[in-house]
């Protein structure tokens, strides 16, 4: 009887973003499959919603290997101009960020375009806040921003569990 030789492994892109180019040091397993990342974010994004990237045995494929993207867009407004060396700054980390499609600036505000199944608006305001140390904005602006990250949590819980039969919250 001939030996068969084991199929070697291939690795899987990231889970969360679908990038080829993954760390062998940043690893979860979950329901017994070992999962890379590509980076700390998407590992990040994984731990706190997993199901939304490895589906469910019962319910099927998971929204982002159905191929789904849920792109928001969201302006931040600041209490004063940005200048434009501190714009760059925010500009350069969050275009390093997985999920950020687009950046515009204005001259109170920034417009940030961003796939919800891969960033937060949450991540992108700690963002923001890490660059500039001096990060105000109006109270208006504040309680909106915070019920659209709560709307986003619940949006995000909904998609990561879909075999719920109510929603979130």
């Amino acid at each position: 009887m001939a030996r068969v030789k084991p199929l070697k492994a291939t690795p899987r892109p990231c889970p969360v973003c679908n990038m080829e180019k993954i760390s062998s040091d940043l690893w979860r397993c979950y329901r017994g499959v070992k999962f890379n990342f590509c980076s700390q974010q998407c590992l990040d994004r994984f731990v706190a919603y997993p199901g939304l990237y490895c589906g469910n045995p019962k319910t099927g494929k998971s929204e982002k290997q159905k191929g789904r993207t849920e792109l928001k867009c969201h302006k931040i407004v600041f209490t004063k101009n940005i200048p434009d060396d501190q714009y760059k700054g925010v500009e350069t980390q969050l275009k390093s960020m997985m999920g950020v499609v687009s950046i515009q600036q204005g001259d109170n505000h920034i417009i940030v375009t961003y796939d919800l199944l891969e960033v937060s608006l949450a991540s992108i305001e700690d963002v923001v806040q890490r660059v500039l140390s001096d990060f105000n904005t109006t109270l208006l602006n504040t309680l909106h921003r915070t019920w659209v990250r709560y709307t986003e949590e619940c949006e995000l819980e909904n998609m990561s569990d879909p075999g719920k039969s109510s929603g979130c919250h």
